[in-house]
């Protein structure tokens, strides 16, 4: 039968008790709980044979979860967590009160904040029982019982969902600003199958979740703000405290007049009148660096809008990123709100969007998939557009996706080479499927960094992930709007055949389009590399 492990403070036992009931008059599983299921002598084997053999681990966390023993490497919650991070089990976050994991944890166990979760409120506890059944069915084999049925619950203190009673509770949160349980419910309320004729409840989810978002930014802002007003205190790190303000005035601009209420109120109205944008290279995390292309010419080889025989483009000199954009680097979008910002999307991909119910990248939560100095993937080009312009506005640069006569000069040079590197295949200096260099994801943008690197030292242009482009295969052109096939450019980790990773090689997937081999690098439309 398959296992789920809960793993849990003593100090919940009541809620993971009352969890362990539900789940298994709901799923066709055993369910293992330390107390009462240790079935062997030796009490450390017990749990650690019972977690290795768990489909999936449920991490319980409430206000004690993350005390300071998380720090002691004996903990046997931190224990169970990086034992379930080593052995690649499904690991789902079982959220009380919507509680999440901090920063700081300890380096082994830290990837369990990019783990997924459900938040549990004790009015609501059965509708949060049964998302977190949907997610355990499509993480593992385990199946809901036949006989059960949806969000009947033997709780006598348990609150049916009804949507006057929910709306009334919603609109009173969102009042309040308790903006996480008001989420909750919407989503609840919304999965219950409700709908109203005069307005849609997943634009009022999506007020809501931006307005989470706003509100957990400046309590962010609020704390380091604070950190930096002690230092900038005393006398001897004075200095350093008014250099760190003139940094925090620069990432949060619109929130000095209202936040600075201390020491810092005067120096912190002139900075903000005068605070300079970041620059791209300031801004994006690393690997990150700009390499100026000079200009040139490209041979495209026929197909969609290049005729029979090819045809040649002059291409102007411009600037183009070194490395593929990663995951690092796209998280500061999701951070900045580039999901719930309309102005940052053209009109076709804030529908995709919406009708996709995409608060992320697809793959995002999957650990293969989303090591931090990895390309993104799992980008539609909608998003991949939408990231050049919140960069574009966040640094005033003019930051936008390769068209494919940029990207084939970059990847090309002067001398019409087959491949990056020059004119002999080795299977060995990208990342490819090709017979004897069989790949199953994607790796580092650096790993074959002056290996496989362009004649101008652009890296990582063949094979990890196609990369889209702003070049629209049928027409040519270079337009925002609509709903189009764009070009692709690279090949991926995926692709099976040489020709595939040829710098002429062309290849286009419609513009909605999203898989775990598509990423995207950016261009910097100037002559110059900007002064950082």
């Amino acid at each position: 039968m398959p296992k789920i492990f809960i793993s849990y403070r003593r100090k919940s036992w009541g809620f993971t008790h009352r969890l362990a009931d539900q789940l298994r008059e709901r799923l066709d599983a055993d369910i293992f709980v330390d107390v009462d299921s240790i079935d062997q002598t030796d009490f450390e084997s017990a749990i650690v044979n019972h977690l290795r053999n768990s489909d999936v681990v449920l991490l319980v966390i409430s206000e004690t979860t993350f005390a300071d023993r998380i720090h002691r490497d004996d903990d046997w919650v931190r224990r169970e967590i990086r034992e379930t991070l080593e052995q690649k089990i499904p690991l789902a976050l079982v959220c009380v009160e919507g509680l999440l994991p901090p920063s700081g944890l300890p380096e082994d166990i830290k990837e369990v904040s990019r783990m997924q979760g459900v938040n549990f409120y004790p009015d609501f506890f059965t509708p949060a029982v049964e998302k977190l059944i949907d997610f355990v069915s499509k993480v593992s084999p385990i199946r809901r019982r036949a006989s059960t049925s949806l969000g009947i619950s033997s709780a006598p203190a348990e609150r049916s969902i009804s949507s006057k009673t929910t709306l009334d509770e919603i609109s009173l949160l969102m009042d309040s600003e308790d903006y996480d349980k008001a989420i909750f419910l919407l989503e609840t309320l919304r999965d219950s199958g409700y709908t109203s004729r005069f307005f849609k409840l997943d634009e009022i989810l999506e007020t809501a979740r931006k307005h989470a978002h706003e509100a957990e930014r400046r309590r962010t802002a609020q704390i380091e703000y604070e950190d930096i007003v002690t230092v900038a205190k005393s006398r001897i790190t004075r200095k350093q405290g008014l250099a760190a303000f003139r940094q925090w005035c620069n990432v949060y601009p619109d929130l000095v007049e209202s936040l600075d209420t201390q020491i810092l109120g005067a120096l912190g109205r002139s900075v903000a009148n005068t605070a300079k944008r970041p620059t791209s290279l300031e801004l994006m995390s690393q690997p990150f660096a700009w390499i100026e292309i000079p200009a040139g010419k490209v041979t495209l080889v026929e197909g969609g809008y290049v005729p029979k025989g090819g045809q040649v483009f002059d291409v102007p000199n411009f600037v183009i990123a070194k490395y593929p954009t990663t995951n690092t680097q796209f998280a500061k979008f999701i951070e900045a709100g580039g999901y719930h910002e309309k102005k940052w999307w053209t009109d076709a991909g804030w529908q995709f969007k919406e009708d996709e119910r995409r608060g992320e990248p697809r793959f995002w939560q999957e650990r293969k998939w989303n090591q931090a100095d990895h390309p993104v993937v799992g980008v539609s080009w909608y998003e991949a557009v939408a990231f050049c312009k919140w960069l574009s506005e966040f640094t005033g640069e003019k930051i936008v996706l390769p068209t494919e006569q940029q990207w084939q000069r970059a990847a090309q040079g002067d001398d019409n080479r087959i491949y990056l590197w020059g004119n002999k295949w080795d299977c060995h200096w990208c990342n490819n499927s090709v017979p004897l260099c069989r790949s199953y994801s994607t790796i580092s943008v650096t790993h074959y960094e002056g290996k496989g690197d362009s004649p101008f030292n652009v890296v990582n242009m063949s094979g990890n992930v196609w990369e889209w482009c702003l070049t629209k295969f049928e027409t040519g052109g270079s337009e925002l709007n609509g709903e189009d096939i764009r070009i692709v450019r690279g090949g991926s980790w995926d692709n099976e055949l040489v020709e595939d990773f040829y710098t002429t090689r062309r290849s286009s997937f419609s513009s909605n389009s999203w898989g775990n081999f598509a990423g995207f690098r950016i261009v910097l439309n100037a002559k110059k590399v900007p002064a950082s």
